[in-house]
């Protein structure tokens, strides 16, 4: 990830990040908060975009540090994509093992947001609980999704976090 002080131009991603935010803050259900959530991840335009004078990109597997910047709850991540099938989709943007995601450290000392000084990607994942009393990161609010082995489960479900603990077809939950 870096940013850079870019000139006035707004692009479309910028634009995007723009609504997420908006979304986010205006949203009055967790399924408007999980869907803006999923679009923006798989929009892509989370990895390259412009706020407030300043240009930032983050690497293919670095979109929780999106969401740290962007003032997203880690538990409020949990409690709205714990439900939704299609989550499973944002495991390889969040996956911590990826070769293209830098620790949280190294990603915060390139990060140059508009915030006050002294806020840095490190503190607001300690203050919005993306990262352990330890100070070690959280596993990801999601999984990827593996084909459940449950006879119960129809029609080629899947089960989240790879457990058969909790089968999915489709959107409806069946255990």
């Amino acid at each position: 990830m870096s940013t850079t002080l870019a000139t006035g131009r707004t692009d479309d991603n910028s634009e995007r990040v723009r609504q997420f935010g908006a979304a986010i803050l205006a949203a009055g259900s967790v399924g408007l908060i999980a869907d803006a959530v999923i679009a923006i991840a798989l929009s892509q335009a989370w990895r390259d975009y412009t706020l407030n004078g300043y240009r930032t990109t983050w690497l293919a597997a670095e979109f929780d540090y999106f969401l740290i910047a962007s003032g997203v709850r880690y538990v409020d991540m949990v409690a709205v994509l714990k439900w939704r099938a299609e989550a499973s989709q944002l495991a390889p943007v969040m996956d911590q093992r990826a070769s293209e995601r830098r620790p949280l450290k190294v990603a915060s000392a390139e990060w140059n947001p508009s915030f006050p000084p002294g806020v840095t990607l490190v503190t607001l994942s300690k203050d919005l609980g993306w990262v352990t009393d330890r100070g070690r990161s959280r596993r990801p609010p999601v999984r990827p999704a593996v084909p459940c082995a449950r006879s119960r489960c129809q029609s080629g479900g899947t089960c989240a976090g790879g457990s058969s603990a909790s089968c999915w077809s489709g959107a409806v939950r069946r255990t």
